[in-house]
């Protein structure tokens, strides 16, 4: 696993990229672990402050890229703080990698009934 950081108008600190990196991890090894080990997964993260005159709203913007093996996963969050942003980022990806997940198995299944049909000479 890669994560590749964008860092617009934020200071990110020492224990700031310690957090991201293991919300991240904990993510890719729960839900893709064999995934990665078979294709190391690159994960783009941009951490910016929209504006510099706004001072409440969602003036932190925070986008994640995971690039998966036919998909790219992408999700945004604008918030307070980055921390909250990091935290609804992670929530989305989180939702994403499990309907991938979703499909590849359901598609995995419809493979092998095919293949067991056709093994035992049925028909379509």
């Amino acid at each position: 696993m890669n994560i590749n950081y964008k860092i617009k108008d934020v200071v990110l600190t020492e224990e700031m990229q310690k957090d991201v990196e293991k919300s991240i991890r904990t993510l890719v090894e729960r839900f893709l672990l064999k995934l990665d080990e078979e294709t190391n997964i690159q994960i783009d993260l941009e951490l910016s402050r929209e504006t510099h005159h706004h001072l409440k709203g969602g003036v932190f913007y925070v986008e994640a890229n995971m690039h998966l093996p036919g998909r790219v996963l992408r999700a945004t969050a604008n918030a307070d703080d980055i921390k909250t942003g990091i935290d609804r980022v992670e929530e989305d990806l989180k939702r994403q990698i499990k309907k991938y997940r979703e499909k590849k198995e359901a598609q995995f299944r419809k493979d092998r009934q095919k293949l067991k049909s056709f093994l035992r000479g049925e028909k379509e």
